[in-house]
Order: C-alpha cells, then sequence, then structure tokens
C-alpha cells in the first residue's frame, strides 16, 4: 500500500514520562558526561539507612558546595528515596569536578545514575557513577 503514513501515537513524545517520573520538555536531552566513582563513601553517616537504593540504575542528586573549606569545587551527592529525607552520601571526586561545578555554576543540571556496586570482603563498598546533564 504505496503512499500510506502510518499512525502516529497519540501522546506527543515529550509527554512519555522518564525514569524520574517527571515529562520531558521537548528536545529535552540526557548528555552522558562521564563515569566515576564515589568519593567519600566510607565516611558517609547512616549508609546503612539508604543502602538498599544504592543499586544499579537509582537517579543520585548532585548539589554544589562552594563554601567547602577542602575543595571550592565540590559537588556533593545525595541518595533521595520516595518519602525519606535526602542523605548525602559522598563527593564527586576533586580530580572530576572542575568542569562539572562550572556547569552546575552556569545553571546546569546535572545528576548521577549508579552503574555498578563493587562489594568489598570487610562488609564496605564502592559505587560507580554515570554522571549526565539535562539540556
Amino acid at each position: 500500500m504505496g503512499g500510506m503514513i502510518p499512525s502516529m501515537p497519540q501522546t506527543p513524545f515529550w509527554h512519555l514520562a522518564p525514569t524520574d517520573g517527571q515529562p520531558k520538555k521537548p528536545f529535552q536531552q540526557e548528555i552522558f558526561l562521564l563515569e566515576t566513582y564515589v568519593a567519600g563513601l566510607f565516611f558517609a553517616e547512616n549508609l546503612q539507612d539508604v543502602e538498599v537504593f544504592l543499586v544499579p540504575g537509582f537517579r543520585l542528586e548532585l548539589l554544589r558546595e562552594p563554601q567547602n573549606e577542602y575543595d571550592e569545587q565540590a559537588i556533593q551527592i545525595f541518595v533521595s528515596p520516595k518519602g525519606r529525607p535526602k542523605q548525602r552520601i559522598g563527593y564527586v571526586p576533586r580530580a572530576k569536578n572542575e568542569i562539572l561545578s562550572r556547569l552546575m555554576d552556569a545553571g546546569k543540571f546535572l545528576y548521577g545514575i549508579i552503574q555498578e556496586k563493587h562489594p568489598h570482603t570487610d562488609g564496605q563498598f564502592d559505587l560507580t557513577i554515570r554522571i549526565f546533564m539535562e539540556d
């Protein structure tokens, strides 16, 4: 049947819900920036309270901390489970935060997604995350 155009979905593409449940805007893109680890995870307070959420695919909140006494380009990493207060689990490593902090200071929205959880024999673990920018 030449010349027939297949029917389009009734819901515009920008109304389809992404993984965080928020509707996307037209032409909004998620841009992969880098893969890294969570620095300072060992020092996070009450980590056992949120460890169940620290699984591959879980979305993490990134928040600038320009008044950090050790690193003025510091970026905190938070886990924000629904119905619970957000909790800092660590930082973007200093060696990786210079460009990311400038993007955030310019108003860009960055977030992390847990890629892998690496358990240690002593019960501790490391997290590999991927950082994205919504633009």
